[in-house]
């Protein structure tokens, strides 16, 4: 679309509205409408991997102290379990 304005600073009389008659006119209007569209691309593949090793050793050590917990049990507990 094109628009042009021009400043104009000009006085007009009675002899330029002569060409003025009431009538009908006829316009046709045009609209645009914008067509919006997303793609999905693939551009980059990533693979992520995670590399685990296992071993076995045998560990050899003196232990200097041994704990142990001892719960008592009731003869009704010991019932209950079987």
């Amino acid at each position: 679309m094109i628009r042009e304005h021009k400043l104009t600073n000009a006085t007009t009389g009675l002899k330029d509205f002569t060409n003025f008659r009431p009538g009908i006119i006829e316009l046709v209007e045009f609209t645009e409408v914008p067509v919006i569209k997303k793609v999905v691309r693939v551009v980059e593949e990533v693979s992520v991997q995670k590399i685990v090793e296992e071993h076995e050793s045998t560990i050899q050590d003196t232990l200097r102290r041994t704990e142990v917990d001892i719960q008592n049990l009731n003869r009704n507990d010991l019932n209950t379990n079987q």
